[in-house]
């Protein structure tokens, strides 16, 4: 049981033998600070990553690893020793949910963990890897020639083409090498109507045609003196599409500065039930993010020196870092969601003119998150800058 739970005065969901505190499950901290720490290596550029997959791999090399690597691990995502065992529980429990969703939603995910094959990963940490986290780990042979290239096309057939490529090089003295990939399609709780094309502003000040989809209704919104933020739900679950649109075309980099767990939380408390208007572009996007240097900064520095990294509960021995640490998503907006009958989509279209109707117009680069709220686990978040047509993808 998680520290304090007994003594909170709110409804706390139950996972097998675990009550479990919603505020300590939150991964908001987690994904804003690895958010921050990517954005200094990756500026006006599109951004997706899943904090959620990431904590998921995190979580599995916790399990298998002991002293200082454990606690770097925990320390990282904000836990104790005391509460990892049910937060590892808990996110077990997500990842079926991740699993079950509704066949309108594509939700695609591919784990791998590839272990130098002299190193002999333990049986019990295979199975339990895979049951719990969906990662699949395979012995391999770091020094075969071209293995780069096998590993890449492996990964390419496990996510049906999507990232031909996620490693392109790996050293032959490498050790341990982890790569995740997600696809998500979400299925809206209202069917958005397309509005043709509208130019679309570039960092530069350049604008590209981009098609755009409208949604009149009641939303979650709010604004201050920089952007106007909306919560956009999808069908049948608790997952929900936040977009930060900046007030000034280039104010994207205005979020990038401002953007920390005090501020989100400060905007989370400010989204009010209101009437209006949201436009947004329907569009893919793609990135592929090496995550080393973010955690490294984030304080998991053990796990990746070989000096240092201690995974003896997963393979014979100690000797044995991370060498790599690379994940890619890809996100698709679309139009589809549930169509609204017709008188309520005639009541619907009177609402731009309401006195107070907000609008919301997404012509420029801006940030989103898409959110599980009950557990509130964030499970992908990034940043538009070029939106790309709904049948492509970027390729970085």
């Amino acid at each position: 049981m998680f520290a304090g739970a007994d003594s909170l005065k709110i409804a706390l969901p139950v996972y097998g033998d675990y009550r479990v505190n919603c505020i300590s499950l939150s991964n908001s901290d987690f994904s804003i600070s690895l958010m921050n720490n990517i954005w200094k290596d990756v500026k006006l550029k599109n951004i997706v990553i899943s904090p959620y997959f990431v904590e998921m791999s995190l979580c599995a090399l916790y399990n298998g690893s002991d002293v200082k690597t454990r606690d770097q691990i925990a320390k990282v995502l904000g836990q104790s020793h005391e509460t990892m065992e049910g937060y590892v529980v808990v996110n077990a429990n997500l990842y079926e949910f991740i699993n079950k969703l509704d066949p309108k939603y594509k939700l695609t995910h591919f784990s791998a963990l590839w272990i130098k094959d002299s190193l002999n990963a333990k049986e019990d940490f295979i199975n339990s890897a895979k049951k719990d986290f969906g990662i699949n780990i395979t012995p391999i042979n770091f020094y075969k020639k071209n293995i780069a290239q096998e590993l890449d096309k492996d990964f390419s057939e496990q996510t049906n083409g999507t990232f031909p490529t996620i490693l392109k090089t790996v050293s032959p003295k490498a050790k341990m090498v982890m790569v995740n990939a997600q696809y998500f399609k979400g299925f809206w709780k209202k069917k958005f109507k397309h509005m043709g094309n509208v130019d679309f502003t570039l960092p530069s000040g350049k604008t590209k045609p981009q098609m755009m989809m409208f949604q009149n209704g009641t939303f979650e919104y709010f604004q201050d003196d920089y952007l106007q933020a909306v919560r956009i739900p999808y069908a049948g679950t608790d997952l929900v599409m936040e977009a930060y649109v900046p007030k000034q075309k280039d104010g994207i980099k205005t979020i990038d500065t401002k953007l920390n767990k005090e501020t989100l939380q400060k905007w989370r408390d400010s989204f009010k039930s209101r009437k209006g208007t949201v436009v947004l572009p329907l569009f893919n996007i793609s990135a592929k993010i090496y995550l080393m240097s973010p955690l490294t900064a984030m304080g998991l520095s053990s796990a990746f020196n070989p000096a240092l990294a201690n995974f003896s509960k997963m393979i014979d021995g100690k000797n044995g870092a991370i060498t790599n640490f690379n994940s890619g998503a890809i996100i698709s907006v679309h139009d589809d969601g549930i169509a609204v009958p017709p008188k309520q989509e005639l009541d619907d279209a009177k609402i731009s003119s309401l006195p107070g109707a907000f609008n919301i117009l997404a012509d420029h680069p801006f940030f989103f998150i898409i959110r599980k709220t009950t557990e509130d686990k964030i499970l992908f978040m990034g940043q538009v800058i070029s939106p790309k047509d709904v049948n492509k993808a970027d390729e970085d």
